[in-house]
């Protein structure tokens, strides 16, 4: 196979740090190209830590999923809290090549990565090869498959070359994208033929993941999804076990975890959950936090009011514990554009169009409307990003006032708190906060990493400078 079929990913030219670094670095981001994808490396890490802390709070090792930043530098902020080597989530092969390429793999930062797809029959020849080079970086390394489907046993059982495969069974545990839930015929059916298929095929655990937890509106909301997934991990188990005796033995480990309900273990310890959990366990299993938004967060994940403050647990999180921002120029104004013909109404403040549009952000909406926020200048909030074109954007007034505005979001230091923002000027600088960090990080071929809250100094609000630049692996 050549290295073009193995990995494709290889074949795309990356941008030079070194380059970009001599380019950009120390520059404040008031003298930065636009749009540019900005993150705070000072929210990342503390972002992170509160994580880690969580899932030692449930005495429970913490996976992290790198799909958001797709980076070396992400990998290690979010494994290094943990102190411990690392357990991921990848979502493509380019993203499991780029950990062995930055020798993430070799110096044991990383030794545990799950393919975060079930695996399709033409993807086998190119993980067979990904494996063995993990294994040759470092013999403790594992790469796991995730399976949901009796044709995938059998794909990989005819690709059979000595060496079984480490797979976990996806759960459906109400969201309706991938996996099967633990109570179907299906899922039986499936734990048969991988018992019937064990000298290619070795069960590892359960994989379960409420990506439907978006959905919550209140912590209460985000509790509920977690105990939906730990209930439906169980579950698996307990059904594993009855239908074949070795699983009665075998360790297996139930995954659990998105980022709103990751944080909402965080109130686990101080309610009965907790302990709940740990009495329901079966025998021989071990119960494992995933997630990989948390560091970065998001409208969206705001929204979901999952989250503890990073100042503690008893309020939701604010706009500070964001890192993620898309910095944008002015390029014109429209003033009193938006009154309806034959409106009696006063006139609106208008329109702006800014240079960021729905490739800098994502066409990805959430509850609170727009496809971004605008935080800086304190004096203009209260837009978003309305109308997105492909390369352009138009700048709106969010929906309801100010008030409104302060029930979805705050942000400390606003200057003329409950007051309606001004027009923006054309030339100047606004920050965005996106609906979907994810999605708004893969448009970027590169972000620009500051270590301070940009707008702590409110007055001056784009004068941090770039201390770092990161590089996401592209491709699939």
């Amino acid at each position: 196979m050549s290295a073009s079929t193995s990995r494709p990913s290889a074949l795309i030219p990356l941008p030079s740090k070194e380059a970009l670094l001599e380019a950009y670095n120390g520059l404040p981001l008031s003298a930065l190209p636009t749009p540019a994808l900005l993150l705070d490396r000072s929210i990342i890490r503390r972002n992170a830590t509160r994580m880690a802390e969580i899932a030692a709070s449930w005495d429970v090792p913490l996976r992290v999923h790198i799909k958001t930043h797709k980076t070396a530098e992400g990998t290690r902020e979010m494994i290094q809290p943990t102190g411990k080597s690392g357990r991921v989530v990848v979502s493509t092969l380019a993203e499991a090549w780029g950990l062995l390429d930055a020798g993430l793999v070799k110096e044991g930062v990383v030794e545990d990565i799950i393919y975060g797809l079930p695996v399709s029959a033409a993807r086998i020849p190119q993980l067979a090869e990904l494996r063995s080079q993990v294994q040759k970086d470092n013999q403790k390394a594992q790469v796991r498959l995730l399976i949901d489907n009796e044709s995938q046993i059998e794909a990989l059982a005819a690709h059979d070359k000595g060496q079984a495969w480490s797979i976990m069974v996806k759960l459906d545990n109400g969201g309706g994208r991938a996996g099967l839930p633990a109570d179907s015929p299906a899922f039986s059916n499936l734990l048969r033929l991988i018992a019937k298929t064990s000298s290619q095929v070795s069960l590892y655990g359960f994989y379960a993941h409420a990506g439907h937890s978006y959905d919550s509106r209140q912590p209460s909301e985000a509790d509920a999804f977690l105990t939906s997934e730990v209930q439906a991990v169980i579950q698996a188990a307990s059904i594993a076990q009855s239908i074949f005796p070795s699983a009665s033995s075998s360790h297996l480990v139930l995954s659990v975890g998105s980022t709103p309900t990751a944080h909402a273990a965080s109130r686990a310890p101080s309610s009965a959950t907790l302990a709940r959990v740990q009495q329901e366990l079966p025998a021989h299993c071990e119960l494992e936090l995933h997630a990989g938004n948390y560091p970065f967060l998001d409208l969206q994940q705001l929204a979901t009011r999952a989250m503890p403050n990073i100042t503690g647990a008893s309020q939701p999180s604010q706009m500070g514990d964001v890192t993620v921002s898309v910095l944008c120029s002015v390029i014109s104004t429209y003033p009193g554009r938006g009154t309806e013909a034959g409106s009696t109404e006063a006139p609106p403040l208008g329109e702006a169009l800014i240079d960021a549009g729905g490739i800098a952000f994502s066409k990805d909406r959430g509850p609170w409307g727009g496809f971004g926020h605008v935080v800086y200048p304190t004096e203009l909030r209260g837009w978003q990003l309305g109308r997105p074109s492909q390369e352009h954007g138009i700048l709106t007034l969010r929906e309801g006032g100010p008030a409104q505005w302060e029930e979805q979001w705050t942000l400390g230091g606003a200057a003329k708190a409950r007051e309606m923002p001004r027009m923006p000027d054309v030339g100047e600088r606004v920050m965005i906060v996106p609906q979907h960090a994810c999605m708004t990080l893969a448009a970027h071929p590169f972000y620009f990493i500051v270590d301070e809250q940009p707008g702590t100094t409110q007055a001056k609000p784009f004068e941090p400078r770039v201390v770092d630049i990161w590089v996401p692996w592209k491709g699939w």
